[in-house]
């Protein structure tokens, strides 16, 4: 009978530790195991945090995508002017500040969600060393990067030059068989003149055949010769931040009223 009961406790105690051992298990398993994605096993997702697309930033949707062009760059100085000024550096200089106001809500941009591309940023040409003709490879990289934007119009900021020193005044091409590149033209010429010139009797906008980059792309384009680099008292002008934010301004003017009117 004695030995009956202690049989009888061992399996009680044996009973006990296996219950313990048991609830043990279970209380940890519940309580740390997390499955694949980091929730624990059963939880439900509440979509937090979750790679759901959700977060993603909207597309923004441009009313217009202008192309601007700061021409020469990299190994092509452009002209240099009489105070040794060069040409790509006020090109580019003119260009950045084109870029902030249409892209900037203020009273020229009226509102408009302008996307601008830039052909260059920096002082860097679009060749590479192997190029045997770097110019040229510079140029076509330029119409690509237009044709690619889909651009609704293309402006090209460049500088003028001539033998003469008493010549100067901004002037604005365009290409002779584009009558929307003339209308474009048309615009900012005016806007030029009016900011420019303090008697109203600046020059007239003008067609052209050969200009590399207005016969390449297939949106209306202009190139906007700003002022005469061998002009003296020009080329301290364009030199300046105060008159190449004027020019910058009535470039933009009339690139905003030329989207606006219809001819795009």
């Amino acid at each position: 009978m004695v030995e009956k009961n202690k049989l009888i406790g061992v399996m009680s105690v044996v009973l006990l530790c296996a219950v313990f051992i048991a609830t043990t298990l279970f209380s940890a398993c519940d309580d740390g195991d997390n499955d694949d994605n980091g929730k624990k096993s059963g939880e439900q997702s509440t979509g937090e945090n979750e790679d759901n697309g959700e977060n993603e930033e909207e597309p923004i949707n441009y009313d217009y995508t202008v192309v601007l062009d700061a021409g020469h760059g990299g190994i092509d100085p452009g002209k240099v002017g009489v105070d040794g000024s060069l040409e790509k550096d006020i090109n580019l200089q003119i260009v950045m500040k084109l870029k902030e106001i249409l892209e900037s809500d203020n009273e020229i941009n009226k509102g408009m969600n302008i996307k601008v591309i830039l052909t260059r940023s920096d002082d860097n040409g679009h060749y590479s060393e192997s190029d045997s003709n770097k110019k040229v490879a510079d140029m076509r990289a330029r119409c690509q990067i237009v044709e690619e934007a889909n651009a609704d119009i293309l402006v090209s900021i460049h500088q003028n030059s001539y033998h003469s020193a008493s010549v100067k005044g901004a002037q604005v091409f365009y290409y002779e068989k584009s009558e929307k590149g003339q209308t474009l033209a048309a615009i900012i010429q005016k806007k030029l003149v009016a900011a420019l010139e303090e008697d109203g009797k600046g020059r007239v906008e003008k067609s052209n055949d050969n200009y590399y980059i207005l016969l390449n792309v297939s949106c209306p384009a202009v190139i906007v010769e700003c002022g005469f680099l061998s002009n003296p008292e020009e080329a301290a002008k364009l030199g300046s931040e105060e008159y190449q934010e004027m020019v910058a301004k009535a470039v933009a003017e009339g690139v905003v009223e030329y989207l606006t009117s219809g001819m795009n």
